[in-house]
């Protein structure tokens, strides 16, 4: 009998063990549990951090591109507007030039209409004031 006693404390203490370590599985199954689901929310975490990283990046892209069109756009602007500084410049003095031409046409016109009428005015004998020489 001793020997069906020492079988039945052999079960028991297997029972015990088993459930012991049953428990134990059952303590690590809980924490691996826990642990994936917070991993899995660190990694939704990580995840929504890039996806907003990159919209970011993107937007910077996005205002850097414009940027350098914008400057591109006013350099070109700024030399159109010198080139037609410059060919406004060179009108007026062409106007100018003409105007003074014009002028001293004019004017040469005018002198030599004086000079024909000074030698109408004057007869020839000399007598400018109607006076006659002695």
């Amino acid at each position: 009998m001793r020997a069906s006693n020492s079988s039945s404390v052999d079960i028991s203490d297997n029972s015990s063990s088993d459930s012991e370590e049953e428990e134990e599985l059952q303590a690590i199954l809980k924490k691996l549990q826990e642990d994936n689901e917070r991993l899995k929310k660190d990694n939704e975490d990580s995840s929504l951090m890039i996806l907003t990283t990159r919209e970011e990046c993107a937007d910077l892209k996005a205002k850097i591109n414009v940027e350098e069109h914008r400057s591109e756009i006013i350099k070109d602007l700024q030399d159109e507007l010198e080139k037609d500084k410059a060919k406004k410049e060179k009108m007026r003095k062409k106007k100018k030039e003409k105007k003074k031409k014009d002028k001293d046409d004019e004017k040469g016109e005018e002198d030599e209409k004086g000079d024909d009428a000074d030698k109408k005015a004057i007869p020839e004998g000399g007598d400018v004031f109607g006076v006659s020489e002695c």
